[in-house]
């Protein structure tokens, strides 16, 4: 999919400020499913940029009014999926998705 960070490893918006050379993200993906991760995805993208919100929360998750502010400001799009628990079909799909994505066989450009 291009470039991913470990946020264990540092503060993900000054990476994402840095590799980008200020410009931010095009597409942030949210995976853990808590407020901090939400709001920090929703900061991270560029104006006019993509957030796909693919963490299922555990418990409520609320966003800062300057959070709110910014997603209208930045006019930014925001994605949902569902990702839970699934039961084994005759093949794995997260599997084959996660095949399919090695050998860029998915478009993700939209």
């Amino acid at each position: 999919m291009g470039i991913t960070f470990d946020a264990r490893k540092g503060d993900p918006g000054a990476w994402a400020e840095r590799v980008t050379g200020g410009r931010r993200p095009d597409l942030v993906v949210e995976a853990a499913g808590v407020s901090a991760t939400f709001e920090q995805a929703l900061r991270m993208a560029r104006p006019l940029g993509r957030v796909v919100i693919m963490g299922n929360p555990t418990g409520e998750v609320r966003l800062p009014q300057g959070t709110v502010s910014q997603i209208l400001r930045k006019e930014l799009t925001i994605k949902g999926t569902w990702n839970s628990c699934f039961t084994e079909l005759p093949v794995d799909e997260w599997q084959v998705v996660v095949e399919m994505l090695a050998k860029g066989r998915l478009n993700l450009r939209g």
